[in-house]
């Protein structure tokens, strides 16, 4: 599977892991664009003008087996992009 595979794959997942009662998680993924990676070896994001989330899918698949953890790890991603305002580019 390609990387393009992978990004769209992980995508759809965390679009479908996210309560749909809840639209403003929508609007917060839509803040960033999603992409698989093995140029990171968990998670991260990066902070520009448009911020990316990469995700690593080995990690994903080994530490996020139930959508809950994919969203936990998702939601842990965006803080960062949300605090950007409060602490720049370089936090803590």
């Amino acid at each position: 599977m390609n990387a393009r595979c992978d990004s769209a794959a992980l995508a759809a997942r965390i679009y479908s892991s996210f309560p749909v009662a809840q639209p403003a998680f929508a609007r917060l993924l839509h803040l960033l664009d999603i992409e698989a990676t093995d140029a990171v070896p968990t998670a991260a994001v990066t902070l520009g003008s448009r911020s990316r989330l990469l995700l690593n899918p080995r990690f994903v698949a080994e530490k996020c087996p139930t959508d809950d953890d994919l969203v936990m790890l998702v939601l842990h991603e965006l803080h960062h992009v949300a605090m950007r305002d409060r602490f720049g580019d370089h936090q803590p």
